[in-house]
């Protein structure tokens, strides 16, 4: 067991604690006090104290792309821009990314979170492996969310699932205590209706947790609610059928 002390500890349900300190034996904390009284609970408790420091919590990001960390400053002059922002980073991540450049991003990403005090991270990936990886190997805590590529056509729902489903399950095999695996159906405007229906009775029958992006652009807000808009246009142009909900996505 061992006791670690600093000037002030944020248990966060609480007050601050100054002189605040947490027991720990082997991978769980098994109290919270002040220094002193921690010392006299457990008095063969091995203590490190950090000074003029804070104990706290770890941070949670709660949505990350790990796997494109390589594209810091890289679409920052498209940031304004929906549109443009998403084709530079589409065509970026899929003609000059390889692999190993997406794994190295990843672990880079994953990295920079613990030494920024993450310890938990909602990650999303189209290579879902890149970031299942980067979070295993530096022993963080989280969920990766393998993401479904462009699916927009219903008639391909069952195999677009059925590819999906493969990844999920290959990523599933190396589960550990802290890092699980998840599924995200992208967006409303690249998930074809019947796939998000397979997506979504897969995940209540399994018990898997989903996220997904929505309300991310005026232009989505437009498909979505009239039909009309960017996205109409790529609809158009790939010949694919668009039927608005006349709805927001939330």
């Amino acid at each position: 067991m061992k006791i670690l002390s600093a000037d002030y500890l944020l248990p966060i349900s609480s007050e601050p604690i100054e002189n605040g300190a947490i027991a720990i034996d082997e991978t769980k904390i098994v109290a919270v006090g002040t220094t002193g009284k921690l010392a006299e609970k457990f008095p063969g408790a091995a203590p490190e104290n950090f000074g003029e420091a804070v104990i706290m919590p770890g941070f949670v990001n709660c949505h990350s792309h790990l796997e494109i960390t390589a594209m810091r400053g890289f679409l920052d002059d498209v940031e304004g821009d929906f549109y443009s922002w998403l084709m530079k980073l589409t065509l970026t991540r899929g003609e000059k990314l390889t692999e190993k450049d997406v794994e190295i991003a990843a672990l880079a990403g994953a990295l920079e979170g613990v030494r920024a005090g993450v310890t938990s991270f909602g990650d999303i990936g189209r290579f879902g492996k890149a970031g299942f990886e980067a979070l295993k190997t530096n022993g963080l805590r989280g969920v990766l969310f393998q993401e479904t590529e462009f699916s927009p056509k219903n008639e391909d729902a069952e195999n677009d699932f059925a590819k999906l489903k493969d990844k999920f399950l290959d990523l599933r095999e190396t589960e550990t205590e802290l890092v699980k695996v998840g599924l995200s159906p992208h967006a409303p405007y690249t998930v074809s209706r019947k796939l998000f229906e397979r997506i979504t009775d897969y995940a209540i029958e399994k018990n898997v947790k989903i996220t997904i992006h929505v309300s991310e652009s005026n232009q989505e807000k437009d498909f979505m609610e009239s039909g009309a808009g960017f996205f109409a246009g790529v609809y158009e142009n790939l010949n694919l059928e668009w039927n608005a909900p006349h709805t927001s996505s939330v």
